[in-house]
């Protein structure tokens, strides 16, 4: 069964209204465009699980315009799930705007965020990518060193850290 939702105040509205018995927005026909808007504005979705799953399929589409919203999303919440999905969208799109909200993760959002963050630097390459996947071979977490490591040497950048032991001295 599929649930339906305004996309102004996200109340549950049934398959065939018109408009929203909450806030009276009209309910019609959804086209191409209306999908990514819907999606971006998923991105502010009441439900986390929902939030997460639109940054999912923005990242599946490669949306672009996706980039600016995704951001704006990571820096309002804390919210690990869709911290996670937000890096994992960013990495999947691929565009150099989204180094920077994924460095901003680098330095105080959970591990998991951290690691999907890291490896989406990975995804999107560039020299920005890789400045920021050797500033996160000094980051606290091994696994995050590990993972920057692991994507550095394949993208053929090595690294001059040993991330067992934490930067070089």
């Amino acid at each position: 069964m599929v649930t339906y939702f305004c996309r102004q105040c996200w109340a549950e509205v049934k398959p065939r209204d018109t408009k929203c018995w909450r806030c009276g927005a009209p309910l019609g026909e959804d086209s191409d465009e209306d999908f990514v808007g819907d999606l971006l504005a998923a991105l502010r979705h009441p439900a986390p699980a929902n939030r997460r799953h639109a940054a999912w399929i923005l990242g599946q589409l490669r949306e672009r315009r996706a980039v600016g919203p995704l951001a704006e999303a990571m820096r309002g919440t804390r919210d690990a799930d869709l911290l996670e999905g937000a890096a994992e969208a960013l990495g999947k799109i691929g565009d150099e705007a989204g180094v920077e909200p994924l460095v901003g993760l680098l330095h105080g959002g959970f591990l998991g965020a951290r690691v999907r963050a890291v490896e989406a630097l990975g995804g999107i390459g560039g020299p920005k990518a890789i400045a920021a996947l050797r500033e996160a071979l000094r980051n606290p977490s091994a696994v995050v060193r590990e993972t920057a490591t692991r994507l550095l040497r394949a993208i053929g950048e090595g690294s001059d850290t040993d991330h067992r032991r934490g930067p070089a001295a």
